[in-house]
């Protein structure tokens, strides 16, 4: 059997791809990059660092989210997967 690289490469793409779409409709607090093209991780960087009010904006939704979690919302929701992989409720 013989291993074609350029057909493995674009199933790649195509996974990085929908990857990158999916964390997009998670995420609205973050400038998307693929993490395997370092061109792609520096241009991300560079594109915070050089505008402030992008870099302030992702700040204040990255503080924002983050207060939406909690340790007691943790273990509420790690005990509810517990009982329902458990069977009891």
């Amino acid at each position: 059997m013989r291993f074609d690289r350029r057909a493995d490469s674009v199933d790649h793409r195509r996974e990085r791809r929908a990857q990158a779409v999916t964390r997009v409709l998670e995420l609205d607090a973050a400038v998307l990059v693929d993490p395997y093209d370092v061109e792609s991780i520096a241009e991300g960087i560079e594109r915070v660092l050089s505008n402030p009010a992008l870099s302030a904006e992702l700040r204040a939704k990255g503080i924002a989210r983050a207060r939406e979690f909690s340790w007691e919302q943790s273990v509420a929701r790690t005990r509810e997967l517990y009982q329902e992989v458990g069977g009891r409720h």
